[in-house]
């Protein structure tokens, strides 16, 4: 539990200082570990019936606009056939809403 919050932290120090120094340096350093992680998360990733639920997760609504769903899928249809090139060129910011105990707010998503 320890180890997989301190490389979520990891990944967060990474995405805030907006180098790759920490995540290379882990994976470098844990470079077996990280593998068995990323094939842990691949093999068993799927949804699961009424998490939310049971964990007692709170609901939230995410709104896109019709033109930016097109965009997620056309990304998403890209970078799965391969043509990663396509997907970093375009995987841009998006305005959104989120609604969170009946509250909204204005919010920006990228894939």
């Amino acid at each position: 539990m320890f180890f997989c919050l301190f490389i979520v932290f990891a990944w967060v120090v990474q995405s805030k200082s907006g180098g790759g120094y920490v995540g290379e340096y882990l994976f470098k350093k844990y470079t077996r570990t990280f593998i068995n992680i990323m094939y842990f998360l691949k093999k068993h990733d799927g949804e699961v019936a009424n998490v939310g639920k049971t964990m007692e997760l709170p609901l939230l609504h995410m709104f896109f606009p019709r033109k930016d769903i097109a965009h997620f899928y056309e990304l998403y249809r890209r970078y799965e056939t391969g043509d990663k090139v396509y997907y970093l060129e375009n995987n841009k910011w998006r305005k959104a809403q989120l609604e969170y105990n009946g509250k909204q707010y204005k919010i920006k998503v990228k894939l």
